[in-house]
Formats: C-alpha cells, structure tokens, sequence
C-alpha cells in the first residue's frame, strides 16, 4: 500500500451504517433539544376529534354526481 487505507466492502458497509445511526441518533436528541427549550413544537398534544369532520361515502365519490373531477369513467 502506498500510505492510503484500504477497506473491504463489509467493513465499508459497517462504518456507513453507523455513520447514519449517529446521525440519526445525534438528530433525534437535536430536535428533542429544541422542543425543550421552546422552538419547536411538533407533538401532537390531544387528539384531534374526527367525528366534527364531515363523513363522505365511497357511493358518493363515485357517482355522476358531485363537485369537480365526480363523473362516471367512458
């Protein structure tokens, strides 16, 4: 060799696979870093209640009768 490092394709793959889960580790505790102190606030805190959202029917999608884009297929 001539001064350089050779690696084989395992150990290749083995370095880059705990390259990502250090990155992804290191991610994970930025972003929890961040909701602590207030800057990000991406949990949901409640749920959200669906039974207020309006209830469509896959009949009525596929009907002719309806808004933009209802007809039936040629």
């Amino acid at each position: 060799m001539t001064g350089t490092l050779r690696l084989t394709g395992c150990v290749q793959i083995i370095i880059t696979l705990l390259l990502a889960v250090v990155a992804l580790l290191g991610l994970d505790r930025f972003m929890l870093w961040l909701e602590r102190r207030g800057h990000v606030s991406w949990r949901r805190t409640e749920r959200e209640d669906i039974t207020a959202a309006p209830r469509v029917d896959l009949d009525s999608l596929l009907s002719g009768r309806g808004g933009p884009g209802g007809g039936q297929a040629s």
